[in-house]
């Protein structure tokens, strides 16, 4: 196992804790782990990640390592929108359960290739 994926491994076993309901910052983890996702789809440094998004090296590396206390959340989704990331925000005023107040965060897979319609010729 790489440091990359030691650092991620981090951030990966936090969300699983906080998923469990023993860790304070469940929605935290979850956009760590876009932002790492980002950076491995992008093939980018910790560094040029830090650059783009706006938040220190040293605060990012203590972030994949599970330390999120210093970070907010809406410094987490602005630093994703940074990224040219699109970031979305849905509230169901009236869910059925089992969603009733249920907060989640997920992460759409990275498309293919857009299809026009136009064909081959």
């Amino acid at each position: 196992m790489n440091r990359s994926q030691n650092l991620v491994r981090g951030v990966l076993d936090e969300a699983a804790m906080d998923r469990a309901g023993s860790g304070p910052h469940p929605h935290k983890a979850d956009l760590v782990r876009a932002l790492h996702h980002y950076r491995v789809v992008h093939d980018l440094t910790m560094t040029q990640l830090a650059g783009r998004c706006g938040i220190a090296q040293t605060r990012l590396s203590k972030l994949y390592k599970g330390d999120f206390a210093e970070v907010s959340s809406d410094k987490l989704l602005t630093s994703l929108a940074r990224l040219g990331v699109h970031v979305a925000i849905t509230i169901d005023l009236d869910p059925a359960p089992p969603y009733a107040g249920l907060v989640e965060i997920r992460t759409v897979p990275e498309a293919g290739p857009c299809d026009t319609g136009a064909k081959a010729q």
